[in-house]
């Protein structure tokens, strides 16, 4: 990544002793930062994110952890602990084991950050694919070969959930194979009615009364070079992410932008990104507080939870920014709390402009990483 471009504004003084003290505040200051970044790191490369995200729970407790404005849901770290841990146990439940694999067709939903948090107790490889078309699907799924899909199964989706997996429409949770699919042993389904029958119920997947415990005792033995967070491109070229891998990056990115306990991230970016899901890990292990406006990227939508929630920081492709500052007044008026922005150039179009949306946003005042 790019490293932070700082403008230093030059500062004359008659005082030579004024200008030394400065200068030796700059050193102390520039070596706390080296200090810090060295102990995230150690960090990361010594503990678990299971047990990094547990302790940030623990301490945190009931300060809020998420907001996903589209399905209406605010969670404490408490509460995300309680999910995670659900989802895990769901995982243990199912016979899901270390190195067994689930693709997440989903969009940035609450189930996508529980099931992606709580891989990282089990060792389930959870492979994120962009929503998109059936055809999309398929191809996901003869690349990966999973032992489970998880996807929102709505009226639109059920005719074509169906012509692609004709068994969901005649079998039962046990016996359910697919002859085009054989290595598929579940469907999950996250809406909040299941209309596929014999798709299994998210509800009825995570197992939210289990004794935590459970997912602890497995997250024990998942050490940090297991694969938990996967992706697929637009050429089906998959991209691995270890426990460490993801650690160390989610690290990197809270130091790149200074994220602290107080700042509240707003990211439009698909958690279907790998810089999605590491701004995920980024704002729980800096004890921020995480808001997803909606499920595919609408820049309304962004600019109402970012007024709503009084974010500070905003995490966006450059296509996304251009999008919300081409609403103009609009876009001015509603983000007074912001503070800091990361433009993130997207897997899909490595062509993006980058610099054109960075200096949008200097322009407004706005603290600019790229």
């Amino acid at each position: 990544m790019m490293q932070k471009s700082v403008t230093l504004q030059k500062v004359f003084t008659s005082s030579f002793k004024a200008g030394l003290s400065r200068s030796y505040a700059a050193n102390a200051a520039q070596n706390a930062n080296a200090s810090s970044q060295k102990e995230d790191t150690a960090i990361a490369s010594s503990k678990s994110l299971s047990s990094l995200l547990d302790e940030q729970c623990v301490k945190l407790q009931h300060k809020d952890a998420l907001r996903v404005s589209h399905q209406n849901l605010r969670w404490t770290y408490t509460e995300l602990q309680t999910w995670v841990d659900a989802a895990a146990n769901g995982f243990l439940n199912n016979s899901y084991k270390k190195g067994s694999s689930v693709i997440s067709f989903l969009g940035n939903d609450t189930e996508s950050v529980a099931v992606n948090l709580a891989a990282s107790k089990v060792g389930v490889n959870v492979v994120n694919v962009r929503p998109g078309s059936m055809t999309e699907l398929a191809s996901s799924l003869e690349k990966v070969k999973p032992q489970g899909l998880m996807m929102l199964l709505g009226d639109k989706e059920k005719e074509s959930i169906i012509e692609l997996i004709p068994e969901l429409d005649r079998s039962s949770h046990d016996t359910f194979r697919s002859k085009r699919f054989p290595f598929l042993h579940q469907v999950i389904n996250t809406h909040f009615h299941n209309i596929v029958e014999d798709a299994m119920f998210y509800r009825e997947f995570h197992q939210p009364d289990q004794i935590p415990n459970q997912a602890q005792k497995a997250s024990k033995a998942i050490s940090n070079e297991v694969v938990i967070s996967s992706f697929l491109d637009r050429s089906s070229q998959q991209k691995n992410m270890t426990q460490k891998e993801v650690s160390e990056q989610a690290y990197s990115v809270g130091q790149k932008i200074g994220l602290s306990f107080s700042d509240r991230v707003c990211n439009v970016l698909p958690l279907s990104s790998p810089l999605g899901q590491i701004t995920v890990w980024s704002t729980f292990l800096h004890g921020s507080f995480l808001v997803l406006p909606s499920s595919t990227f609408d820049a309304q939508a962004t600019l109402d939870a970012i007024s709503k929630e009084h974010c500070t920081v905003l995490v966006a492709s450059p296509d996304q920014i251009q999008a919300l500052v081409s609403l103009g007044d609009k876009f001015k008026k509603q983000i007074s709390t912001l503070k800091k922005v990361l433009v993130v150039r997207s897997d899909a179009d490595q062509n993006q402009n980058v610099s054109g949306a960075s200096d949008s946003l200097r322009q407004l005042g706005l603290e600019v990483f790229a």
